[in-house]
């Protein structure tokens, strides 16, 4: 008796992202969000290769595409994407590189190219549309919801068709999208206290990454102690003006106490140096450190490359984050790579990064409290470099983005 032979079913169609790149090169290329689009481009199109596929990016700006390409090919090298232009550019050769005119136009588009699933890792930027997909599923990285936990000074300040879009976003992924991502549980958690995500929607907390490019060597995080490139000892802080939450004045204020506390140690005259995406507001800061008498111990560094931000990472005694809310914290574990403390709030997700010995709690009920920690944290011996690179080392981009993948895999929609 002959035995039939096994039946015989077309593949199961592969998981293809079309990942919303514009953030990449656009206004917040500086910022931790856009450090997680660029790694996410990277990794996922890594997982697309070995998939046998072709990750797919949408971008507002012709001029990102080639930047984009570039930074996907020195890590995949031959793998390459089509790039998809929304909206009307400018420039008249867009036309030529996947221009459409409408998101209905730009999804049919994704579609034909094999896309299963639109990824938008950072919905709530104004700058650019939202693209709400209809025939591919739909999967969002919710960063933060701070303008909705501080209202006061975000939300409420706002002129009112802003409000209304930041809403309208924000109940459209509640009721519509498949999957949502959140940087730490402390975000995932921020979402559910102000909407209700609708049934059978996939919650996944994937946590963030260390850019390979701060991870030091066990001779450099062992080199404490040694005179830095500039020849001067200094705390550093990586914030941005225009962010209320980051708590630049109050810091600024912290340090010129810190001077006066200061000034009978080995820490006296101990200078800050402050890292922003951007110079805007920047005369603000500047004359805040006038007043202060401060204006010769502060130097702002304004874009600065991932290189300059490594050596700054490596040569300051202190990393300052005295944030009053974060959705994750990158700033946090790229100092710990480079082998510096962190004198750290404890707020949001800032809480659930711990590393004893490395990581110190900030006091921020006063920028007197705050100085005083500045001072003790600079003062004590630093932690063991094991145990550092033993926790810098869960945060690996690689397994952020298969767990990603993962998640993206199971939002496809019939």
């Amino acid at each position: 008796m002959s035995v039939p032979a096994a039946p015989t079913f077309p593949p199961a169609p592969k998981t293809v992202v079309a990942l919303e790149g514009t953030t990449f090169h656009g206004p917040e290329a500086m910022t931790g969000i856009g450090r997680y689009v660029r790694n996410m481009a990277r990794c996922l199109a890594r997982i697309h290769a070995d998939e046998g596929t072709r990750l797919i990016v949408t971008l507002g700006r012709l001029a990102h595409a080639p930047l984009l390409a570039a930074t996907v090919a020195n890590d995949v090298h031959a793998h390459l994407f089509q790039p998809l232009i929304p909206g009307r550019p400018s420039d008249r050769p867009a036309r030529q590189v996947g221009y459409r005119e409408t998101p209905e136009a730009l999804e049919d588009d994704l579609v034909a190219r094999g896309a299963t699933v639109y990824f938008d890792p950072n919905p709530f930027a104004m700058y650019k549309s939202f693209f709400a997909p209809r025939l591919l599923g739909h999967a969002a990285m919710i960063h933060d919801l701070v303008p909705l936990s501080f209202r006061s000074a975000y939300l409420d300040r706002w002129p009112d068709p802003l409000k209304a879009e930041y809403m309208r976003r924000l109940l459209h992924l509640a009721e519509k999208a498949d999957v949502l991502f959140f940087p730490s549980h402390a975000s995932a958690e921020e979402f559910h206290r102000h909407v209700r995500p609708r049934a059978g929607m996939t919650l996944c907390v994937t946590g963030e990454g260390v850019d390979p490019v701060f991870l030091a060597s066990k001779t450099e995080m062992e080199a404490y102690g040694h005179i830095p490139a500039n020849g001067r000892p200094f705390m550093l802080m990586v914030s941005n003006l225009t962010d209320r939450r980051k708590n630049l004045g109050f810091t600024l204020t912290a340090y010129h106490h810190f001077l006066r506390l200061a000034a009978p140690t080995r820490h006296a005259g101990m200078g800050l140096e402050i890292v922003m995406p951007s110079d805007a507001l920047i005369d603000q800061a500047q004359a805040h450190c006038r007043a202060l008498g401060i204006a010769g111990q502060v130097r702002f560094r304004i874009a600065v490359s991932d290189d300059s931000l490594c050596r700054l990472y490596h040569d300051a005694a202190l990393l300052v984050c005295p944030s009053a809310a974060e959705g994750f914290g990158l700033p946090v574990i790229e100092a710990l790579a480079c082998g510096t403390p962190v004198l750290s709030s404890s707020r949001t997700g800032l809480a659930e990064l711990q590393c004893d010995g490395w990581i110190m709690p900030a006091d921020l009920s006063s920028e007197l409290a705050l100085a005083e920690g500045m001072l003790r944290a600079v003062d004590r011996p630093r932690g063991d470099p094991e145990a550092a690179r033993r926790y810098v080392a869960r945060f690996d981009w690689n397994e952020v983005a298969r767990r990603t993948y993962g998640a993206l895999s199971a939002a496809r929609r019939s």
